[in-house]
């Protein structure tokens, strides 16, 4: 309720705002960012009627002043507050550091009635591709369709940021929305070209124009993984100082949104202390990702990969938590007639696949002890009237049950002096013992 009431005065008091078609007289500055772009980068305003944003052949032009990407535009006179502002030239790469070897355009729409400020981002320029589409076929005012876009390009990305107008944000703001936008800009240049980033971009403009939504799952895969490769090898770090070292303004936490976007894209969910240890399993619908099927862990620095060579369930519908810790499910796989039971133990989250020495108890047992099992381990034999093979476990401690390997109690080697000669050995305890016979032949106990 307090969230729809402050969007209701925050609208009315837009509306209010915009003032209609009253005319503007005065300038416009800004800063225009993809990282900034560079000093004399061209910038070039068009006045805008009010209603269809039909250029109305009024133009001003300006420059970028400096390599901050501050830019300044004189002696403006308009007819219509409707502004779109567009921006030409070179840039400074966040992600290398380094001036880009190319040019490149980026846009902007305001209503500059009661502010003189408009900013030029990768944010404005996806608003205003996707508000022309909502002014020109829903027949939505230039306010509406700013604020339906500017909602629907958040919750592209981040469904819970608190942001301003995309208008009013920049890469050094100290707002939410500032660090997400930084954070936006890092992930849709990865590690592409610049040429190749602009087809990215160009591309991902013309799906969110459509229908406000990003659609296109591969891309946000690819870059998922590119934001979950640069955590974990440190890469963000090493983009920080890239950004840090053009002495220009603190840097906001951009980390916390490209590590929330990779979390998100791979459903991870939550990490905090309620949840430290525990594990979860990227299964990606795509199968484009390399991290595919793999699991994460919650640590103290949040989700992080990891491994150890265990074979992992998908077969168990019931969710392993802490509440089923160490519970065993057999599950069948293949069809009613032929197919095997597969063993799965909840550890930590995740369920481990392993064999049927899973539902071997371990209560009160000791090192040394057996467990008999007998079941179809992986091998299609259902339906076909086959006796089942025992399995014999024994004991390792710490909830292991190891392959019974019975030549380990042997203490002495067979060669050619006692070729042929006997040892009986009783594996276990108690009731629950095995026997085996060995002879010595040809160098070797069998």
């Amino acid at each position: 309720m307090i969230l729809l009431v402050g969007t209701f005065f925050w609208a009315c008091s837009s509306e209010s705002a915009s003032g209609g078609n009253e005319p503007f007289e005065g300038s416009i500055n800004g800063v225009s960012q993809k990282g900034p772009f560079l000093e004399g980068s061209s910038v070039v305003m068009q006045e805008l009627e009010g209603k269809t944003l039909a250029q109305t052949g009024k133009s001003f032009r300006g420059k970028v002043i400096n390599d901050r990407g501050d830019f300044s535009i004189e002696n403006i006179a308009l007819d219509y507050p409707y502004v779109l502002l567009e921006v030409n030239g070179y840039y400074r790469n966040e992600v290398t550091g380094k001036k880009s070897k190319g040019s490149i355009f980026m846009k902007a729409i305001a209503d500059v009635s009661g502010q003189s400020k408009v900013n030029i981002n990768l944010l404005t320029h996806l608003e205003y591709e996707r508000v022309q589409t909502l002014v020109e076929q829903n027949n939505m005012s230039i306010e509406e369709a700013k604020r339906q876009a500017d909602r629907e390009i958040f919750a592209a990305f981040y469904a819970d940021v608190d942001y301003d107008k995309v208008e009013h944000l920049s890469i050094f703001g100290n707002g939410d929305g500032d660090a997400a936008l930084l954070a936006i800009n890092v992930l849709l240049l990865g590690n592409e070209s610049e040429a190749d980033f602009m087809a990215r971009f160009a591309t991902m403009g013309q799906d969110f124009a459509a229908d406000g939504v990003w659609n296109d799952s591969l891309l946000k895969i690819k870059i998922a993984d590119f934001a979950c490769e640069a955590s974990r090898s440190g890469k963000l770090a090493e983009i920080r100082q890239n950004i840090e070292s053009w002495k220009i303004a603190d840097v906001p936490p951009f980390e916390t949104y490209v590590n929330r976007f990779w979390v998100n894209q791979y459903g991870l969910g939550e990490c905090n202390t309620s949840n430290l240890g525990m594990r979860k399993l990227f299964v990606d619908g795509t199968e484009s990702s390399v991290f595919r099927d793999s699991a994460f862990k919650c640590t103290e620095n949040g989700w992080a990969p990891y491994s150890n060579n265990e074979v992992y369930s998908k077969s168990v519908e019931d969710e392993c938590t802490a509440e089923n810790e160490g519970e065993v499910k057999v599950v069948w796989v293949g069809n009613p007639k032929y197919g095997y039971d597969t063993y799965n133990r909840c550890e930590s989250g995740l369920w481990v696949r392993g064999n049927i020495s899973l539902t071997c108890d371990t209560t009160g047992v000791q090192v040394g002890d057996l467990c008999r099992k007998t079941g179809t381990i992986n091998i299609f034999q259902a339906g076909m009237n086959a006796a089942l093979p025992e399995y014999v476990f024994v004991y390792a401690g710490n909830g292991i049950w190891e392959d019974f390997d019975g030549l380990a109690k042997m203490t002495k080697q067979c060669t050619a002096e006692n070729e042929d000669d006997m040892e009986k050995i009783v594996y276990g305890r108690g009731d629950n013992t095995l026997t085996v016979f060995y002879k010595c032949t040809g160098g070797a106990w069998t």
